[in-house]
């Protein structure tokens, strides 16, 4: 997601580099309607659950660092799970592809 927002120039939302001018009326609606895009970005990227914890939020970097607050906890019982998930899924016949793209989705 990073790289699309850096190629769209919008990452300085995510990072808090570009800051909501409140003196400038048009600046202070142009700064509105990209954050209110980038935040559309965002929830259209992440699972509905997870969009639920932020539906409020009204900030792009306030939306990110609620995220990474989220996801840097660890959790010690769900890691656990996932690396049994990993071990116990067999190819079962299926193309190195199919069992990769499976893999891919337990490991990220």
């Amino acid at each position: 997601m990073e790289v699309a927002l850096a190629s769209k120039r919008k990452l300085g939302f995510v990072t808090g580099a570009v800051k909501r001018n409140t003196t400038d009326l048009n600046k202070t609606e142009m700064w509105d309607t990209i954050n209110n895009m980038v935040i559309s970005w965002i929830m259209g990227n992440i699972s509905p659950n997870i969009a639920k914890s932020i539906l409020f939020i009204n900030s792009t970097r306030d939306i990110c660092m609620q995220l990474e607050r989220r996801f840097l906890v660890t959790n010690g019982a769900r890691k656990y799970q996932l690396h049994k998930v990993a071990f116990e899924t067999p190819q079962n016949g299926r193309t190195v592809n199919e069992y990769y793209t499976d893999m891919k989705a337990i490991w990220e």
